[in-house]
């Protein structure tokens, strides 16, 4: 009998007078065990909770209908496939596999995609996920599976080496890693997910006659993802997120969607195909089997309470209907017993007796009794059968279950997949179809997971990676060096971050102070109004040359007493610019060992076949190195004063050497940096060059206004041969927007204040607060160097010594430039790079065996003359001993001519104007800097014309195409002049091959490369790109309205 009224009752019925006060003995009295009500409550309340589900505990879940709407009924003959129209309720349930029910529904994890099907022949459960693969393909490793996916046992903490040691052992997994771990492993929520049976299952018709299916249903709100960085904030800010919006959407009335499909395999086919049809490792091939469509799931109901319908929710595979039946897929088979049997563990014996379980077509059988018997328990009917008392449900063959006939054969024992190259090429696949873009977030993906596994596992499971696709493996190996680098520096304190310095920075560089100088600050101000443009808005060689920066580029050429001067961006682009494209083959670079990085990264792409480094400003080293390479062209590359030690070359000895070996100055090349000497050495801060007057000696000056200048920009002092060499061949400059108008207007100001001496009192007080300094420190435990620079080095015996200092480098109000690069002295070598400074800099993954350079502060070493910086612009920088040098490995790279032919000036060549071009450098393997990343060599020079821009190149949507090279598929280097087309062929392929045909540029005679005709115009949009057409043309050699320009 129902209650007539909203009176609280107990669980017995009874009505309860008051719900908030337990019954006590008096006011203050102890409460009374006689309280039914209270007791009751608590009681029920201690067993609220039942276990929680060993999987998918995590999930979400809606009402709604599967609608009929293409005809199968000549594949099965399941009632609820039979009409076109027919409907059919379904409870769909949402989650994550290996989650516990309190996580986040954002996690990188499968999802479960199970839908119940209340038929009129009884329920049909289809368990599946939103993938179509799994990790495993045999019942015996799902417990050890699901435990790798849990808790560490005695941490109680997730494990990434639980996780991947068993994946890594599991190679067959591998294709399921790969959807895991791409934009897929994180769906924006459930409804924008597809599900799959993923097992292969059997459609049977009237006949008995069955087919191998697998179901697909495909999301009709369309697929979208998570990145990585949205699903780790939505775990934080709302972990049911995806809960939230299958919800809401429901109930507003936008009721999510999905199709359904068949892919349809004949028995006869089983036997041929190329791999096991029932390894749920693997997808069929669509092109093989199509998918047919079947109908239309339809979600349009949100339950009415979570635990009664979400909670106890029990699906199982084992759950059939005449018409479906299981195949003999090793995980089906073990599913069929293990889900219906944890069931019964948590809801218990009469699970299905619960009403979001219960078949609506109603339940007649013997078994009776057991916990949570709800229906009757059978009422008087007989609990056994046979029996004969009329009552009791009997069997119909004619209607109830049959199973398919097929016949099953063969001995008896353990027979295991073997693991072979197919197991693997699904996974390769796959990968090779993401975009780039996709490519990069898999990688990113899988080593910011993996990075926390042990090394041998990290190891065993990057083989796999490459077994699948040897790009793939690279890419995730070069990862993970990147990450344990970056580990290794965080936990060394040492990891490089970005800081607002709050104090005294002992490290600028604003050696004279211009940079908040209130005088400078207003003649800059007054220069940047006689400007009529910002920005420059191009290379120079397009339209960012202007008559300002030609003009200030000539009054330095005067003010350093050289020939001419050519403006970079920055003092890295001019060094790596000169040293990538000056030296040639056959040429030898002889540097000092302390040369800094952007002399190494040009170096790394140039063409000298010997590079070698002499001891810092030892003179005979240098000697003894000049008469191994002699004869021949030798760059020697100095700096006049060192950015971390703070001593200055030897000049004159190197001048001196110079004209001995090459008396009339034919071969050899001096190059210096004079970066941390601008504006401090030398009348009106000319530099040390000017001061020693060798001005006549040196074959390339580099002046930087970043530093005592206060500005930013260098100059590349030298020939007018060398400037128009620059020009033509200097990548740095060519393919970078130049600097702004009023970066040259401060340029333009710091050089007035040099020529018209307003800066040497500045000058004068640097050199003074540099005395003092050394006059005044007291070192108890370190080494000051000889420097009489406004760069201190100090020098600190042992790693320890450093890492203690350089922990308190951002402690400090004062802040002191530090580094170390070998902490844990496990080099046997440590300092025998000679590229030292560069390691210092540049290598940020410490594992190139420099293990070079220092770093630390001695704690109050100089807080007696903090003040020193406030105009002085001191730099204290300290490093570790170092032990000596080692020459970096030769590499071969091909001849090329050094003099080009007569061209013209800025922007471009003259019309029809040739310069050398070389032989492309042919490397043998994969070229990698020091973080590891692709680096690409080679300077691709077609012919220039007037009006177009002398690299006519094409770029790669992912970048990795420069100019006419390609790299393969194995990560060699496969180099395509013009009128090539491997790079297309092998990254875009299609029935067209691709071709590049040199076309004229119309009547300036230069030459651009244009697509074949037979390149079908709709795949010119998404590969290459377009051409680099010069301004009003339509296309370098495209014809008009057919291809597209820039």
């Amino acid at each position: 009998m129902a209650p007539n009224n909203n009176v609280l009752t107990t669980g017995n019925g009874n009505p309860v007078d008051n719900n908030q006060t337990s019954l006590t003995a008096g006011p203050d009295g102890p409460v009374l065990i006689q309280d039914f009500h209270l007791i009751d409550k608590l009681a029920h309340f201690d067993r609220e909770r039942i276990p929680e589900r060993v999987v998918h505990a995590k999930g979400a879940a809606a009402h709604g209908y599967f609608e009929v709407t293409h005809d199968i009924s000549h594949l099965t003959k399941a009632k609820f496939l039979n009409q076109l129209g027919k409907r059919t309720p379904v409870f769909l349930r949402f989650s994550t596999v290996g989650g516990e029910k309190g996580s986040a529904d954002t996690a990188r994890d499968p999802r479960g995609f199970a839908i119940k099907f209340y038929t009129e022949e009884g329920n049909w459960d289809m368990v599946g996920n939103n993938t179509p693969v799994f990790f495993i393909r045999d019942p015996s490793k799902f417990p050890d599976f699901i435990h790798t996916q849990k808790r560490n046992p005695q941490t109680n903490l997730a494990d990434p080496d639980a996780f991947w040691d068993f994946l890594s052992l599991v190679p067959e997994s591998i294709h399921q890693v790969t959807i895991l771990f791409s934009d897929r492993g994180t769906p924006d929520g459930y409804r924008h997910m597809n599900g799959y049976s993923s097992h292969t299952l059997k459609l049977v018709d009237h006949s008995g006659k069955f087919r191998y299916v697998k179901w697909h249903f495909k999301t009709n709100q369309g697929i979208k993802n998570l990145t990585a960085e949205q699903a780790k904030a939505l775990a934080s800010e709302d972990p049911d997120y995806a809960t939230r919006d299958l919800f809401n959407a429901i109930e507003k009335g936008d009721f999510p969607s999905w199709n359904a499909y068949v892919q349809i395999m004949e028995p006869q086919d089983v036997e041929k195909y190329r791999f096991n049809s029932f390894d749920v490792t693997k997808v069929w091939s669509q092109k093989d089997y199509p998918l047919h469509p079947v109908g239309r799931l339809v979600l349009d109901r949100n339950p009415e309470n979570y635990f009664a319908e979400t909670e106890q929710a029990a699906f199982s595979p084992s759950h059939m209907v005449p018409g479906i039946d299981a195949s003999v897929d090793r995980m089906l088979q073990g599913r069929l017993f293990s889900y219906p049997d944890t069931h019964r563990h948590r809801l218990g014996p009469n699970y299905q007796q619960i009403p979001i379980n219960a078949p609506k077509s109603g339940v007649r059988n013997q078994q009776r009794d057991g916990f949570m018997t709800v229906n009757g328990n059978g009422g008087s009917a007989p609990n056994y059968e046979p029996n004969s008392s009329g009552i009791s449900p009997v069997q119909n063959n004619t209607v109830g279950t049959t199973f398919s006939a097929q016949e099953v054969r063969g001995w008896t024992g353990r027979h295991g997949f073997n693991l072979v190259d197919i197991d693997f090429v699904q996974a390769g696949d796959l990968y090779r179809l993401m975009p780039e873009d996709a490519k990069t977030r898999l990688i990113s993906n899988i080593v910011g997971h993996m990075k926390n596994a042990k090394k041998h596992i990290r190891d065993r499971q990057i083989a796999n990676f490459k077994r699948a696709d040897p790009e793939y493996g690279r890419r995730i190996e070069e990862g993970i060096l990147k990450a344990a680098a970056l580990e290794s520096r965080q936990q060394r304190s040492t990891r490089r971050r970005l800081v607002v310095t709050d104090g005294i920075d002992f490290s600028s560089n604003d050696f004279l102070g211009l940079a908040s100088n209130t005088a400078y600050r207003a003649d800059f101000l007054t220069e940047l109004t006689r400007l009529g443009r910002l920005g420059s808005t191009g290379s120079r060689l397009l339209d960012g040359n202007s008559r300002e920066a030609e003009e200030l580029e000539a009054r330095m050429a005067r003010f350093h007493h050289a020939e001419t001067a050519l403006l970079f961006n920055s003092g890295f682009d001019a060094n790596s610019g000169f040293f990538a494209c000056v030296p040639q083959s056959g040429d030898t670079i002889l540097y000092d060992e302390y040369i800094h990085a952007s002399v190494h990264d040009g170096m790394k792409v140039c063409r000298a076949k010997t590079r070698k480094a002499f001891r810092h400003n030892d003179v005979q080293h240098l000697r003894e190195l000049l008469m191994e390479v002699h004869p021949g062209n030798v760059f020697i590359a100095v700096e006049t004063v060192y950015s971390m030690d703070g001593d200055m070359a030897p000049l004159e000895d190197i001048v001196r050497l110079k004209r001995e070996v090459w008396p009339n100055g034919e071969n050899g090349y001096i190059a210096v940096d004079e970066a941390h000497a601008t504006g401090v050495y030398g009348d009106h801060g000319r530099g040390v060059v000017c001061a020693l007057g060798l001005e006549d000696e040196i074959f390339a000056r580099l002046h930087t206004f970043g530093k005592a200048l206060g500005s930013t920009g260098a100059v590349l002092l030298g020939s007018a041969l060398l400037r128009e060499y620059l020009i033509n061949y200097a990548r740095p400059l060519i393919y970078s927007t130049f600097m702004p108008y009023y970066t040259l207007a401060s340029i333009k100001v710091a050089y007035s204040w040099l020529e018209f001496g307003k800066t040497k009192q500045y000058q004068e007080h640097v050199h003074h607060l540099t005395a003092y300094f050394r006059n005044s420190v007291v070192l108890s435990e370190a080494k000051l160097l000889p420097s009489s620079s406004p760069i201190q080095g100090i020098i600190v015996e042992g790693s320890n010594r450093c890492n203690i200092a350089n922990g308190d480098y951002y402690a400090n109000a004062d802040h002191y430039g530090s580094y170390d690069d070998d902490p844990d002295n496990n080099d046997p070598n440590n300092d025998d790079d000679p590229a030292d400074n560069y390691d210092a800099d540049a290598d940020a993954d410490d594992n190139d065996g420099s293990n070079t350079n220092v770093g630390a502060i001695v704690g109050g070493v100089i807080g007696g003359v903090a003040a020193l910086a406030l105009l002085g612009g001191l730099i204290t920088c300290i490093r570790k001993h170092r032990k000596g040098g080692r020459k970096p490995a030769n590499e071969p790279f091909d001849d090329r001519d050094f003099a080009p032919a007569a061209a013209s000036t800025i922007p471009m060549a003259a019309a029809g104007t040739s310069l050398p071009e070389p032989t492309l450098p042919n490397v043998e393997g994969p070229y990698h800097d020091d973080y590891g990343d692709n680096y690409q060599q080679g300077y691709d020079r077609p012919v220039l014309g007037a009006a177009a821009s002398p690299y006519l190149q094409h770029a790669s949507n992912d970048g990795r195409y420069a100019g006419y090279q390609q790299y393969d598929s194995t990560g060699g280097r496969t180099l395509v002049p013009p009128g090539g087309d491997q790079y297309y062929n092998e990254y875009y392929p299609s029935d067209h091959p691709h071709t590049y045909e040199p076309q004229a540029s119309g009547a300036t005679g230069g030459y651009g490369y244009a697509f074949g005709d037979n390149l079908a115009p709709h795949q010119v949009d998404d590969t290459l790109g377009t051409y680099y057409a010069a301004p009003g043309q339509s296309g370098i050699g495209a014809k008009p309205n057919q291809y597209p320009s820039t």
